[in-house]
């Protein structure tokens, strides 16, 4: 990214007293911003105001000059009145873009150091707060674009590629008995086994209302979540459950009420590395 500088900002550097700040903000996915900034007061710049916030930190702050992407580890303690636990694990930062610089609080008509900006990566969260991984925009240039071949269906269930309507295979579900937070039953249910496996489960009601977690396998109306959830679930809570596509022909051809192989997306009779190795043989 940029780092032009107006003069009267280069100029102010040069001084011997400075008053300059750090400054941050946070885009969701949903355009709701969140800016804070390391000084004392509320600084507004660009019509945003910056919000006076120590529970944040900055850690490996690494930037070269060259294609390689920057790196920035964001740490924040979780607040009610800004950033709290369940909206992360919700996943309303996820992929939420992160701008840092430092501006002379003093005159913000001066313009600003921009320092660097990207997107949330991988979020840990602990009991008090979370620590995040910023990737900045040069790892766009990692992305891989393109297809190959291969054995499994690329398209993702539900998708225009797929053709199939996802809603129309999900099913209204409540928790007749739990066993832990990523493991409990709808006696209800009488999907073959495996059904759901790959799929879905959002909660609707209960403390885990609009968290959803993937399928790791189910049985007799048991669910078990690839991963727990983050509060305790009860019976009664009410879930949407969606299936899950294993991405091969069979399930694309049997398991839902339309035969959709002729949307297939892979190659499962491409001769594979031991058929294109092979080679006449004398004696055959």
């Amino acid at each position: 990214m940029s780092r032009s500088i107006t003069s009267e900002l280069e100029a102010h550097f040069g001084e011997d007293l400075t008053t300059v700040a750090l400054c941050f903000d946070i885009t969701r996915t949903d355009a709701e911003v969140f800016a804070f900034t390391t000084h004392d007061r509320t600084i507004t710049y660009d019509g945003i105001d910056y919000d006076p916030f120590s529970a944040a930190s900055f850690t490996n702050l690494e930037q070269v000059a060259s294609t390689e992407a920057d790196n920035l580890e964001v740490g924040i303690a979780f607040d009610d009145d800004y950033i709290t636990k369940e909206d992360i694990q919700k996943g309303k930062f996820d992929h939420a873009f992160v701008r840092l610089f430092m501006i002379n609080y003093n005159n913000t008509t001066q313009g600003i150091v921009k320092l660097v900006s990207g997107y949330l990566g991988d979020i840990d969260v602990n009991e008090f707060g979370a620590n995040a991984e910023m990737m900045s925009i040069a790892n766009l240039l990692k992305t891989e674009l393109g297809e190959v071949f291969s054995y499994k269906c690329r398209a993702d269930f539900g998708d225009s590629r797929c053709g199939l309507v996802k809603a129309s295979y999900q099913v209204n579900g409540t928790v007749t008995g739990v066993t832990s937070t990523k493991i409990f039953t709808d006696s209800s249910l009488g999907q073959a086994d495996h059904y759901f496996k790959y799929g879905t489960i959002e909660f609707s009601t209960g403390n885990n209302a609009g968290l959803t977690r993937e399928v790791k396998d189910f049985g007799s109306g048991q669910i078990t979540c690839l991963f727990d959830f983050p509060y305790t679930v009860q019976v009664g809570d009410t879930f949407v459950a969606t299936p899950g596509c294993s991405g091969t022909p069979a399930d694309c051809k049997t398991k839902f009420a339309s035969n959709n192989i002729v949307n297939f997306r892979g190659e499962p009779h491409l001769p594979g590395r031991d058929e294109a190795s092979q080679y006449p043989d004398a004696n055959s």
